[in-house]
């Protein structure tokens, strides 16, 4: 079995992504959020299954490789109403 090398220096061997639609380098957490019935669970009641992707802090585009469907257009309407968490210690 290879062995993988676990001492990788990401800002120097790693590709840093920007936004597609403004060029910014910063994103935060979002979720695409389904519905699944309570037909195909087996559960009492429908299911809100989360899945997390990452929109663009500036304009709210969502990346093509971080959409579930790459051919849909995915933007945050209004990405004045995201908010960036910051750890104030």
């Amino acid at each position: 079995m290879t062995q993988m090398n676990k001492n990788i220096n990401v800002r120097e061997q790693g590709t840093q992504l920007k936004c597609e639609k403004c060029g910014n380098a910063s994103f935060v957490n979002t979720y695409f959020i389904f519905k699944v019935s309570k037909f195909l669970t087996g559960d009492s009641a429908d299911s809100m299954v989360p899945v997390p992707t990452f929109a663009c802090s500036r304009c709210g585009n969502i990346n093509r490789e971080f959409r579930i469907d790459p051919d849909e257009s995915e933007v945050i309407e209004d990405a004045s109403q995201i908010e960036i968490p910051f750890n104030d210690e």
